[in-house]
């Protein structure tokens, strides 16, 4: 009579032990204890508690690692024990003694999450013991719920804090998407002998090519093409940087070399080096009919008279890359009435065909040759039909910029 008394009060400790030990981890995870702290307590359970003498929690968490282990056991490789758990989908009893490592185990206990496998738990015994009578299979079911509440709670937190930083690069890129579009002029200069069109389509919610124009006097006016290394909030605010500072410079000076020293030193003290630039800017006289220009290592603009189209190439190197530039060239061309000039980004010359031939400066220069003296949107909407017809069913690589200018009488 005490003897069946004492099982049915080892069973209640024991019952109750476990409710416990569930009631402690649930209440561990609900205060968001750091992951040590639960491993730790987790282990604390399967040795002092279940009397355990091994044990191994192989996770994943964006890669596979081991989240816990403790007891004698050979040395071991992640990648190659993620191997040697891969076969096995259900509870296993180990009597493989010829692979060194699992022959330290006697069970494997595999993790799902929505069909998922999220862990592998592998127990052993102190070495001796049977595994009829073994800790690990009389509570086994124990065992398996508690790492199945640790190790979905870890996969919660987790998803969790990608949704957070979901969320926080969605906001980052609106910001971003929102600066860039204050970048962007929504007014053309009111004169009788310009005809200009734009086309922006960034590949992604934000882009990092940037146009511009705006008048500097009554007869002078600024055409901008550049394209920033980068995406998001920092590459947005080098930028709005650079066009701040090229509005203020050239309102008061028009020395394109000065300007040049000036954005290139400003770029390299707030991005580190981290990040360059690529600009072609010019200034047009509309008294003198005279184009000066800068192109720091962007694709060459190409003016067309209507007869020959030239590659406007001269200037410097990139913006940002160098404490001091090499040297500096300022370009000039005179530009006839009727004339067409086009700047565009590395997106229009980078489109692939299927053959993976490039669109290139060629493909833009074909358009210009077939449609000399146009209007400016012209010019633009062939160039985008062309583009279309060239990638075939392909997507376009990257942003696509495209500023046309027609210079009228």
């Amino acid at each position: 009579m005490k003897e069946r008394s004492d099982r049915t009060s080892h069973k209640l400790q024991e019952r109750n032990f476990k409710l416990n030990a569930l009631l402690e981890v649930s209440t561990a995870i609900n205060e968001l204890e750091s992951d040590e702290t639960l491993f730790n307590h987790f282990q604390e359970i399967l040795t002092t508690k279940l009397n355990l003498g091994r044990g191994l929690l192989l996770s994943f968490n964006s890669d596979w690692s081991v989240d816990m282990y403790f007891g004698d056991m050979p040395a071991f490789r992640v990648g190659k024990l993620v191997e040697k758990c891969s076969p096995f989908n259900r509870i296993t009893v180990l009597n493989d003694e010829t692979d060194v490592f699992l022959s330290r185990f006697d069970v494997i206990i595999p993790i799902f999450h929505k069909s998922s496998i999220l862990s592998y738990l592998l127990l052993g015994d102190f070495d001796g013991e049977k595994i009829e009578v073994s800790p690990i299979i009389r509570h086994l079911p124990f065992i398996q719920t508690l790492t199945n509440l640790i190790v979905v709670a870890q996969e919660n937190k987790r998803l969790y804090n990608e949704s957070l930083k979901q969320v926080a690069m969605q906001r980052e890129l609106e910001l971003a998407r929102k600066m860039q579009n204050m970048l962007i002029p929504n007014k053309i200069p009111e004169r009788n002998d310009l005809d200009i069109s734009a086309l922006y389509k960034p590949h992604q919610v934000v882009g990092g090519d940037y146009y511009d124009f705006f008048t500097i006097s009554k007869n002078k006016t600024v055409f901008c093409m550049a394209d920033v290394s980068g995406k998001g909030v920092s590459a947005a605010l080098l930028m709005s940087n650079f066009q701040a500072m090229m509005h203020a410079i050239l309102v008061y000076d028009n020395d394109l070399e000065k300007l040049a020293v000036s954005l290139n030193e400003r770029i390299t003290r707030n991005a580190n080096g981290e990040k360059f630039i690529t600009a072609f800017i010019s200034v047009f006289n509309h008294k003198t009919r005279k184009l000066k220009y800068v192109n720091a290592g962007h694709q060459p603009a190409l003016l067309s008279d209507g007869k020959e189209i030239k590659e406007l190439k001269v200037g410097c190197t990139v913006l940002g890359a160098m404490d001091v530039l090499p040297s500096i060239e300022i370009g000039s061309v005179e530009v006839t009435p009727g004339s067409n000039l086009v700047m565009f980004t590395d997106g229009i010359c980078e489109i692939e065909n299927e053959k993976t031939e490039e669109f290139g400066v060629s493909g833009v220069a074909d358009i210009m040759k077939k449609f000399p003296n146009k209007d400016a949107k012209v010019i633009i909407d062939q160039i985008m039909n062309s583009t279309d017809k060239f990638k075939g069913k392909l997507d376009y690589p990257d942003d696509l910029a495209l500023l046309s200018v027609h210079f009228l009488n």
